[in-house]
This record gives structure tokens, C-alpha cells and sequence, in this order.
């Protein structure tokens, strides 16, 4: 129910925890960070943290490669 793309679903890459908001500036920066280097520091996880436009743009824009590939159009078009 989160207004965030991809929570419970973007792990870490270093660690494998969920990635966590975190915002900056109260709140004019919004960031997805490793949620072990949140919570213990970071000697938990050397994770960085990326900025949340930037991870859901990477991931949306590879959904729509994938789902507007022709081959595919045709099939969910035949399908309706």
C-alpha cells in the first residue's frame, strides 16, 4: 500500500536487505538506501544509496521495453 514503486522489492546489491526511502532537505530529496546500513550503520552494509528517480526510472523504462515489444503487443492485443 506504500506510494513507493519499489518497496519489498529493490534489495541491496552488496547485502541483499530491502531497500528503504530515505529522504534529504526534509524531503526535496528522496533516495532508496539499504535498510541494514539504516538500521546498524555502516558497518552492517557498504551499500550506497541511489536516488529513487533514477532506480524507478532504470526499472520502469525496462518493463516497458519488455511489455511494448512488438511480439508481445500482438499477443495481449489478440488476446482482447
Amino acid at each position: 500500500s506504500s506510494d513507493v514503486l519499489l518497496t519489498a522489492i529493490a534489495k541491496c546489491g552488496d547485502c541483499g536487505a530491502p531497500m528503504r526511502k530515505l529522504t534529504g532537505k526534509s524531503g526535496q530529496y528522496q533516495y532508496y538506501r539499504c535498510s541494514r546500513k539504516s538500521d546498524f550503520g555502516a558497518d552492517a552494509c557498504k551499500g550506497s544509496s541511489i536516488p529513487m528517480g533514477e532506480l524507478d526510472g532504470i526499472v520502469l523504462d525496462a518493463l516497458e521495453e519488455k511489455i511494448l515489444e512488438p511480439k508481445r503487443l500482438r499477443k495481449l492485443t489478440e488476446a482482447l
